[in-house]
């Protein structure tokens, strides 16, 4: 797989660092459950949560919509289902990237019929000009082209994930 930086590591840590910030704040006093969604958010979960100064408690969640494909088949599956009993808890789920939306629509409406007391979406990573947008991240760290992007968490058929930086891919082998 060819491929060219497009956001740094130190770019990426500077914005994580800023998000810890405005969730200390947020729910100081609140001890949020802080939801992973897998495999992709690994990285932004473990690097977040290090930051951040506030009680929390940390859980994953493994959901399939592209399975090893470059494209979304626009269904959202359950894979591996939270450990932790969130009803009436503060919810933050962090996710690698905003492509259609469908993943976060899901997740808001799941979390909430399981009663929590509130849901926040973060995304460390949109892809603009996204289509069939269903659903907005509460926030997003960074907006990005619309390429098939690797690194940070995010791959191509499981490939690229651990790149420190943000890669465009240029060209499959």
């Amino acid at each position: 797989m060819k491929t060219e930086i497009i956001l740094s590591h130190t770019e990426i840590e500077k914005k994580v660092q800023e998000i810890a910030k405005d969730l200390d704040r947020e729910y100081d006093q609140k001890n949020p459950v802080v939801i992973g969604i897998m495999k992709g958010a690994l990285y932004f979960l473990s690097d977040l949560t290090k930051e951040m100064t506030i009680d929390l408690q940390i859980d994953i969640m493994s959901l399939s919509s592209y399975g090893n494909s470059n494209t979304s088949s626009g269904v959202v599956k359950i894979v591996k289902d939270l450990d932790i009993d969130i009803n009436q808890r503060h919810v933050i789920v962090l996710e690698d990237i905003v492509d259609t939306g469908r993943t976060l629509a899901y997740l808001k409406k799941y979390f909430l019929d399981k009663n929590a007391a509130s849901v926040k979406t973060i995304s460390m990573f949109k892809k603009s000009g996204a289509q069939d947008q269903q659903v907005e991240a509460d926030l997003v760290g960074f907006e990005l082209p619309n390429y098939f992007l690797v690194g940070y968490g995010l791959d191509y058929a499981q490939n690229g994930r651990s790149f420190k930086d943000i890669h465009k891919v240029l060209e499959l082998d």
